[in-house]
């Protein structure tokens, strides 16, 4: 029951989310286009970017994943107060849903979408689809950019414990199944813990892919 962060597993968080809003009807499909959620990214090559391109790491944005600078746009958006302002200003730099590049910023991006498409803050979004129905036992805490602004940061920062966070990973390991009760599409289970791109086995939809030993698995 320690508590503790979970860093950007936050971010399989955020993609059940995605499929909760497209199984409940608030989203289309994977296929649905952001411009309709975000004007920002209505021009160009940005428009075709879909939901599910954001869910796969296949946006296409000029996002940089630098931990280590203090300069880099990742730094930024653990300490900026406008999170989505950051994410607005974005650009499209290669065709979106070609290739994986993995990309804090496609997360963040997804929520936001989500926030606009169900009309809920992300985090109430979130106790209602997933942490009270799997029976979770302990307080979680999700971090946000500013009291302002209150968007949460996607990509990372939910603070909760270990033996809560593991009933996520069951729920897809049961397709979607918890006692008994569909919480989430199979479909959609099966095609995030797929490689979405031949050339990037190791990631399907919000979800890490490997094999060792001769066993497949997800985490």
């Amino acid at each position: 029951n320690s508590k503790s962060n979970s860093f950007s597993m936050a971010k399989s968080y955020v993609s059940g989310l995605l499929g909760k809003a497209i199984m409940q009807g608030h989203i289309k499909s994977l296929n649905q286009p952001i411009c309709d959620f975000l004007p920002a990214f209505c021009e160009g090559e940005a428009k075709k970017t879909t939901v599910g391109d954001l869910s796969s790491m296949a946006s296409g944005t000029n996002w940089d994943e630098a931990y280590y600078s203090p300069l880099s746009i990742t730094t930024r958006a653990y300490f900026d107060d406008d999170l989505a302002k950051v994410i607005n200003g974005l650009k499209t730099v290669t065709t979106p849903g070609q290739s994986f590049k993995y990309a804090s910023g496609d997360t963040q991006m997804l929520a936001m979408v989500i926030e606009k498409a169900t009309g809920k803050k992300l985090y109430n979004y979130f106790e209602e689809s997933f942490w009270k129905p799997l029976g979770s036992e302990n307080e979680t805490l999700w971090q946000v950019d500013s009291d302002d602004n209150d968007l949460v940061k996607a990509y990372c920062c939910i603070t909760s414990n270990a033996k809560d966070f593991a009933r996520f990973g069951k729920l897809y390991k049961d397709h979607g199944k918890w006692n008994g009760k569909q919480l989430l599409d199979s479909a959609f289970v099966t095609k995030s813990i797929t490689p979405r791109f031949p050339s990037s086995p190791e990631y399907g939809y919000g979800w890490w892919l490997k094999e060792q030993n001769g066993k497949d698995f997800f985490m």
